[in-house]
């Protein structure tokens, strides 16, 4: 894959990382409407915990730490999962 640390980047930056976000942001609302967050505690944790990965490997491909391998593997993996939601 040409430019695979660019693809991976722009993936990660203008989808996956602005979904996180939104899905964070309608979670939120939910507690606020139902005034308890105990039965979205987890399912937050998670969000966190995803967006936290996903911005190490925005971290290691600035830094060029990140393999091509490495790269086209999470790629082709956040690309079936897209497709899987869809």
């Amino acid at each position: 894959m040409k430019n695979c640390h660019q693809k991976l980047k722009e993936l990660l930056e203008e989808v996956v990382l602005p979904d996180i976000e939104e899905e964070l942001d309608d979670t939120f609302e939910k507690i606020n409407k139902n005034k308890s967050s105990n039965q979205f505690e987890e399912h937050i944790k998670e969000l966190h915990e995803m967006r936290d990965e996903f911005k190490e490997i925005l971290t290691e491909i600035e830094d060029k730490t990140l393999s091509d391998e490495e790269s086209i593997e999470i790629y082709e993996e956040i690309i079936s999962m897209i497709r899987e939601d869809a």
